[in-house]
Order: C-alpha cells, then structure tokens, then sequence
C-alpha cells in the first residue's frame, strides 16, 4: 500500500487500514508533521517485525552514495567534509527532503541527537499540487564536530534547478540536476600544509542518468530498490526542528547595540 496524498494524512490513513493483510507499506516524504505520529510509526515497526515500512527518497533509492564513493576513490579526492544543496523555488520540504535523507545516508548514524540544527525559512502557499499545501523556501544547515557537515538554500526568487556540491579534503564533486556530475581536484596535495590550499583543477565530466525513466515506486515493488521507513522518519524530524528552530533576522545595528564586548 503507497501512501502519497497531498497532505499529511498519510499516518491517519495507515491507521484506518492497517488491519488488511498487507506486508508492505510505502509512505511518500515528508511522511509527516507530528512527534506523535513518528513515535506511532515506531511502535509499528517494532510490533511488525515480519512487513515492510518504507519510503521514497529519490537519491537513497538510485545508489548515489555508492557512485560517490566510487568516485572520490578513484580520483583520491580525501574524505567528505561538506555538502552544499542550492537551487531557486524547488520546495524546501518537498525538493528539498531527498538531499537530507542523501546526507543521513552518507553520515550513517543511528540517531539525530547530537546533530546541531540552524534554519531560517519562509512559508508561502504557492504550490501547484493545492493551495492548502505550504511551499518551504530558505536554508537548513546540520552539522557534528565528527561528521561532514550540510547545508541546503532554495531561493523563493530564483528559478534554478538545484545543484549539489559535494566538498572533499582534496576536490569537489558537483552534481547537476540533469544528472552531469563534474570531478574537480588538488594536485600534489601531499605537499600541502595544514593551513594551505590550492585551486581545484577540472579533471572530467560524465552523465550520471540513472535517474531517466527510473520509476521509485516501481523499483520498491520489484524489491530491485528500498529504503527504510526510519530515515524517512529522521528526515521528518530534521524539518520539524528547522520549523520550530527558524529564527529572524536582526540588524546589525541591533546585534551590536547588544553585544557584550
């Protein structure tokens, strides 16, 4: 059963449900709005060890983590320090969720406790899919001493597909929304101190079109794709902490006005 209205019903239709003899249940992102529904869907996981609760994040379910490893590999790029998301009025929430479900998979981590959280977001309601449905425009950026770090910036005034720049110890991967991906690196990097840089050189470009008439829900169904209902769940969380964490612009006259030093 694919869950994937217009709104944020999904849980309350589960629940309406759930008795028929089903074994795969399939909820599209955002899965939700609400604490107590994630805590819900987690006792159900828990209680349904035998089905399947999954959901659709475009990046997770294409294997990009796998090719991005492939590359940094053969390129010697180092290890990932950041990962930069922009683009123009794609929807924050919408667009926006399978690049965070993307970094939780990359960061691999069993729970959000320790990520920090800053956000600044603008609600309109513009979408084309219903006018009931807010559209998310702005930034949201996580980050862990250990961990790389991540930020995401949909302009509501812009119309750029968005970009991703994956920033390494030693290059750059940047990945187009048509799907071209363009591998930059250091040379003789090893002759490099701690606290010197040098400008990335442009090694090659490819096409990463996996995503062509790739159908997610079909591939879910064919079980030839899956990705766990948890990080929908933790994406679900991320958003509700970026809504309750945005905060408001100051001048800097103000901040000054007010600082202690």
């Amino acid at each position: 059963i694919i869950f994937c209205d217009y709104s944020f019903s999904r849980v309350e239709n589960y629940r309406k449900i759930k008795k028929l003899k089903c074994n795969t249940y399939i909820f599209e992102k955002l899965v939700t709005n609400s604490l107590d529904d994630i805590i819900f869907l987690r006792n159900e996981i828990k209680k349904n060890q035998e089905k399947h609760y999954l959901t659709h994040l475009k990046w997770n379910l294409l294997g990009l983590k796998q090719k991005l490893k492939k590359i940094a590999v053969e390129n010697k790029l180092g290890e990932l320090v950041r990962l930069n998301i922009f683009g123009g009025n794609c929807c924050l929430a919408m667009g926006g969720a399978h690049w965070v479900g993307l970094y939780l998979e990359l960061i691999e981590v069993s729970s959000l406790g320790k990520l920090k959280i800053a956000s600044d977001i603008d609600l309109n309601y513009e979408s084309p899919r219903s006018k009931e449905i807010p559209m998310l425009s702005g930034s949201i950026s996580l980050k862990e001493e250990r961990l790389p770090s991540f930020e995401i910036t949909f302009e509501r005034k812009s119309h750029l597909a968005p970009t991703a720049i994956f920033i390494y110890t030693l290059g750059i991967i940047e990945l187009s929304f048509d799907g071209s991906i363009r591998i930059s690196s250091i040379s003789e990097a090893e002759e490099l101190k701690v606290f010197q840089y040098k400008i990335a050189q442009h090694l090659k470009q490819e096409d990463y079109n996996i995503s062509k008439g790739f159908d997610p829900f079909y591939a879910i169904l064919q079980d030839k794709s899956s990705v766990e209902l948890e990080i929908g769940l933790k994406v679900s969380e991320i958003y509700l902490a970026a809504l309750e964490n945005s905060y408001s612009y100051k001048s800097i006259e103000e901040v000054l006005q007010n600082a202690s030093v």
